[in-house]
């Protein structure tokens, strides 16, 4: 995005043409990681085809509503205030990203101490058992 407002501040054809480059480079990496990251998770034909199906939907509902909420502020905020706009929600974006990794390395680390205290149990109980079973 910092590119797109160099190109816009310096008024520079040249700046904007490597600004859409690199940006549908990376949106042609988060296509396919996200594609693969669907089919992975669907468990049987019938649900990867419903998942494919909402993200369609979801995806052509979200570009018609961006398409017509950004000429809406473009129109009456100007093009300054868009990039602004588009700026604080990369932000709250990467944010709530931090939070969710945040949140899982948090519950994975409680999971592995629980697993980790269960085996510490069932050691000692195994222990208790071959103990009592001596018969001298």
């Amino acid at each position: 995005m910092g590119l797109f407002v160099m190109a816009y501040h310096w008024e520079s054809i040249f700046w904007l043409y490597i600004a859409t480059g690199l940006q549908e480079c990376v949106a042609g990496l988060y296509a396919l990681s996200h594609s693969a990251i669907v089919a992975q998770l669907a468990q049987s034909d019938a649900q990867l085809n419903k998942a494919t199906t909402l993200e369609g939907l979801t995806w052509s509902a979200m570009q018609a509503f961006g398409a017509a909420a950004s000429g809406w502020m473009v129109g009456t905020m100007g093009i300054r205030t868009c990039f602004v706009v588009d700026g604080i929600s990369y932000i709250i974006s990467a944010l709530l990203l931090g939070l969710s990794l945040a949140r899982t390395k948090w519950r994975l680390k409680k999971e592995k101490s629980q697993i980790h205290m269960f085996q510490l149990a069932k050691a000692t109980l195994q222990r208790r058992h071959f103990k009592n079973s001596i018969p001298w």
